[in-house]
């Protein structure tokens, strides 16, 4: 299953005759969603924990506190929180939709479709045009194989949303899934014409091709696929092991061993990628919870682990910047800059280093 992503809603706030309480929380909020935006995650947790001590049931907080804790891996405490927006605003989409994202967003593999679902269809009773939420609600039908309810969801969020890649993708595994090759090959077609360059869905494309590879040329244009996926996305593994595959069926012996070693190798690096971002992000919550020898100590080994992690660098920056420590967080974000130069949150944050630091 992919990567779950929690959605941030768009969020408009009304002074008018607020009282000062919900006023000073709403003001919290947006500097909260601002630092969030601008990668200053402590300090996005700091406003937003200001607005619900100013107002421990805004729903707008919770939904934020939510958003902030799900993409650090805490979902026990990202589920608490939409269970309080849900509470505080029960007649919120977005709410409904987040809430049933945390029920299958556990690393651990615990997932709770049923309660997911009913999360999702409540999203959809509120907001029928919810794309998002049609397409989640069919991975989840999908995935305890009500497979014609999960086509009609994806359906319907292709009816609101039709440029999608990512539901054309989830729709043409439903097809594949239920034997309807030629619908599903017609899907992965679509999902990469819609963004080229699609790893993923070249990836899936290549891979039914190369089921059919008794056809002419079926193993041939998998190949080609193949290399899409890994020119789009050199380190990604399962293509490059696919393409190893292929190739070996093709009878191109020679290029189909150097293609196995290649998958070994981003099999070991992808390993070491996955600690790197663990440490990292067990780093960035010890300084959320104030212990700071922790953080650095877990940022430090994430950076010597994953020494091409600009997000690694980046993150003990943050931390050191947080500590006073101007100079060496100069260095370790001017680091992150040298590897992800495109960036923009990454200059920005080291001019207020600067800044700071009187230059």
């Amino acid at each position: 299953m992919r990567r779950i992503l929690f959605i941030l809603p768009l969020v408009s706030f009304s002074y008018g005759a607020q009282n000062i309480e919900r006023a000073a929380a709403e003001e919290a909020v947006a500097i909260g969603i601002e630092a969030m935006r601008t990668g200053q995650f402590a300090q996005a947790r700091a406003a937003i924990e200001k607005a619900l001590n100013a107002e421990p049931e805004n729903a707008e907080a919770n939904l934020q506190l939510g958003l902030l804790l799900g993409q650090f891996g805490d979902i026990q405490a990202a589920t608490e929180a939409f269970r309080k927006a849900v509470r505080a605003k029960p007649d919120w989409p977005e709410a409904h939709y987040n809430l049933g994202l945390t029920m299958v967003a556990d690393p651990t593999g615990k997932r709770d479709w049923p309660l997911a679902m009913a999360e999702f269809r409540e999203a959809l009773r509120l907001r029928p045009s919810y794309a998002d939420a049609h397409h989640l609600l069919g991975i989840a039908l999908a995935e305890v194989g009500q497979r014609e309810a999960a086509i009609a969801e994806f359906h319907a969020a292709l009816a609101a949303n039709p440029s999608s890649p990512e539901t054309h993708l989830d729709l043409g595994k439903a097809f594949e899934a239920a034997g309807d090759q030629a619908a599903a090959e017609h899907e992965y077609r679509e999902s990469i014409r819609l963004r080229t360059g699609y790893t993923t869905g070249e990836f899936a494309l290549g891979n039914l091709l190369l089921k059919r590879e008794r056809a002419p040329g079926g193993a041939l244009e998998a190949i080609e696929h193949f290399r899409n996926a890994l020119r789009a996305n050199p380190d990604n593994a399962a293509a490059q092991y696919a393409l190893a595959k292929a190739l070996r069926e093709a009878g191109h012996s020679n290029e189909a061993a150097v293609a196995f070693r290649q998958a070994a190798a981003l099999t070991k690096r992808q390993e070491e990628a996955a600690q790197c971002t663990r440490l990292s992000n067990e780093g960035l919550d010890s300084a959320h919870r104030g212990d700071t020898e922790a953080a650095i100590r877990n940022l430090r080994d994430a950076v010597a682990l994953g020494p091409d992690s600009a997000i690694a660098h980046y993150n003990l920056g943050l931390v050191l910047a947080d500590q006073d420590e101007s100079v060496p967080a100069a260095i370790q974000i001017t680091e992150a800059i040298s590897l992800q130069p495109a960036e923009p949150r990454f200059y920005a944050t080291l001019g207020r280093v600067y800044l700071r630091h009187g230059d």
